[in-house]
């Protein structure tokens, strides 16, 4: 019984409140049934004793101090300490990385009117100023760690459910809001804490369910993820310099989109958090393309990745939340590489809750782990023990075929490799009506070898795009070339 509450209360946190939706696979939120609030105290001490410390050779796990602390938002400060959420003991974490030591800070609440405030984002100004979110008190906060004091300012749409803070060239805050279906820009210089001087708000056009990541590109514009479950999700785009909104529609299965970011060439790489699948929109010429991760090692059939984020080199990194893994789409090389973390919570169905990332100042990867009350490091810097690549990156086939191309394996080490395939046939990356069979399934290798693939669609697989993933998984780490697959009628 125990593990089924839990469970349940994990569908409803995703987001906000965030439900599974049984007969379609997807995500959608619901207000009424959020009770992230309401755990009880024995519910929450489940959740994450005994807290032990996990580590692979790229991912070490640090317990933080506070028992059952529910950790969320992360951000790091210019130094590289990280800074996150605490969202189960109303504190701000710190963890140094000079002395590899835990600070925390006590968010005030005396008064009668704050309750528990409960982070998902963070985020450092200009001035050094910590920004965070908090949707208990549907309110904004600043924290001076210079002098270690707080303001809290309210947000003017009441129940906004402030998800997401990114901050403009000119220092300006803006974050989106899940509920009032806004987003809203903060002029730190107008602030006055209590009130909601400083704040300007903008709604975008079109009936709305509910609003997901936003982020800001090299010219200014405004991106931000729009869902209308369970008809279609959408993109917005706002242009603050002429005051306009464009919103454009995502392709048929993506009805959650969460994470956003645009990459050096300007195109946007959306996280869809109701299906195995991320979207690349190129603005040029307004073409969509899907990716799916690697399948699952979880219980949960589909992956489900969430937020994303843009490091140095351009790559696309995302936490995916039900394959319990970090991922970097590598943009040079075309490859996706998914990072198990190392814990597996088995009453969470074999995952930690990673809800949210972030990338310090020397680009590695930290992250949060909800249920197991653990900060993460993912150390960007190790070697991977193997490469892949395929000898096609394009198939053209007809329904009712079969073709064959083979896969080129690459080790620096002795190392175990499992391959299989995943695609956009599915919501969940699971092959539908076509199949791929390799030469060999597992290889223990120690140099190179060329594995055959044979692809056999079947004649109910319908015409059109698809993106076929060939995945090597071994030593905690999964490696997915992406194959764009045209298939037609005759």
């Amino acid at each position: 019984m125990k593990k089924v509450t839990k469970r349940l209360t994990l569908i409803v946190l995703m987001v906000s409140a965030l439900i599974v939706g049984v007969s379609f696979g997807f995500l959608m939120f619901d207000r009424e049934n959020y009770i992230l609030n309401r755990q009880s105290d024995e519910m929450v001490s489940e959740m994450c004793d005994p807290a032990i410390a996990i580590s692979t050779r790229y991912i070490e796990e640090i317990v933080i101090p506070t028992p059952c602390s529910g950790p969320i938002g992360i951000t790091s400060d210019s130094y590289g300490n990280i800074w996150f959420s605490e969202t189960k003991s109303n504190k701000i974490g710190v963890f140094s990385i000079e002395n590899k030591k835990f600070r925390e800070f006590t968010i005030p609440i005396e008064a009668d009117s704050i309750r528990m405030v409960e982070s998902w984002s963070l985020i450092f100004d200009q001035e050094g100023m910590l920004w965070f979110t908090d949707h208990s008190n549907n309110a904004i906060w600043r924290f001076n760690p210079m002098n270690e004091k707080f303001e809290m300012f309210k947000i003017p749409t009441p129940g906004s459910f402030p998800i997401q803070l990114v901050i403009d060239k000119h220092g300006n805050i803006w974050f989106s809001e899940i509920y009032g279906n806004k987003i809203a820009r903060i002029d730190p210089s107008r602030v006055k804490a209590g009130s909601s001087d400083g704040f300007l708000e903008f709604e975008p056009p079109g009936k709305l369910e509910l609003l997901g990541g936003i982020w800001i590109d090299d010219h200014g514009k405004v991106w931000f993820a729009m869902l209308t479950y369970p008809l279609v999700g959408k993109i917005g785009i706002y242009d603050p310099i002429i005051d306009e909104f464009n919103v454009i529609d995502l392709p048929d299965g993506i009805s959650s989109p969460v994470g956003i970011v645009t990459d050096q060439s300007g195109r946007a790489w959306i996280s869809d958090h109701g299906t195995s699948h991320f979207v690349l929109f190129d603005s040029t010429n307004r073409s969509f393309t899907k990716f799916a991760t690697s399948l699952g090692k979880t219980e949960y059939s589909t992956t489900l990745p969430y937020w994303n984020l843009l490091d140095d080199d351009g790559n696309i990194w995302f936490n995916v939340h039900q394959s319990n893994t970090i991922a970097k789409f590598d943009i040079k090389k075309w490859v996706l590489v998914e990072y198990d973390i190392p814990s597996k919570n088995p009453d969470w169905g074999g995952i930690s809750n990673t809800l949210q990332f972030t990338i310090d100042p020397a680009g590695n990867v930290w992250f949060t782990e909800w249920t197991e009350n653990k900060i993460g490091i993912l150390d960007t810097s190790m070697q991977l023990p193997f490469s892949l690549e395929s000898s096609t990156r394009e198939i053209k086939m007809t329904i009712d075929s079969s073709t064959e191309f083979y896969i080129t394996l690459t080790t620096h080490e002795e190392v175990t490799i499992d391959l299989d395939a995943s695609g956009t046939f599915s919501i969940s990356g699971n092959l539908v009506n076509i199949t791929a069979i390799f030469e060999s399934n597992t290889i223990d290798l120690d140099g190179n070898v060329r594995v055959n693939v044979v692809l056999n669609a079947d004649d109910t697989l319908l015409p059109g795009e698809y993106t076929l993933m060939v995945s090597a998984t071994g030593d905690s780490i999964t490696q997915s070339i992406p194959i764009r697959l045209l298939v037609t009628d005759f």
